[in-house]
């Protein structure tokens, strides 16, 4: 995404007379995919922390993480910001119907909100099972 110069002094007006928290009519929607534990709500809330009135989740003390897929929403820098965050997938033999049920959940999520960028999280330094 470029804007043109119209589009860019545009931008700069409204900064200056609406400061940078000025919405600048674009909405981005970013979709959150990976292994567990690889920093997926972590992300999301650095991504979200300059806009005090983001809808973000608060962290889970029982380190559980993401139960299921959920949108949180956020303004920064004057551009809208949605992000899908979802359960990680798991490795074990056991997980792939856990994994199916999650996905298609994202699915539906992403065919109301289709994402400009899609993000994959993994893990390198720690071996896989497989």
């Amino acid at each position: 995404f470029k804007p043109d110069t119209g589009e860019r002094a545009e931008a700069t007006e409204l900064e200056n007379t609406q400061g940078e928290s000025a919405k600048l009519g674009v909405t981005i929607t970013i979709l959150m995919l990976g292994k567990a534990g690889t920093g997926k709500t972590e992300t999301l809330r650095a991504l979200l922390a300059e806009d005090p009135n983001a809808d973000v989740p608060s962290a889970d003390a029982s380190g559980d993480g993401t139960s299921k897929p959920y949108v949180a929403t956020g303004t920064v820098k004057g551009i809208e910001l949605r992000v899908i965050d979802t359960p990680g997938l798991r490795t074990g033999a056991g997980d792939a119907a856990t994994n199916q049920n999650n996905l298609r959940k994202v699915k539906t999520l992403t065919k109301k909100y289709k994402p400009d960028i899609v993000l994959y999280f993994d893990r390198h330094d720690i071996p896989s099972p497989n």
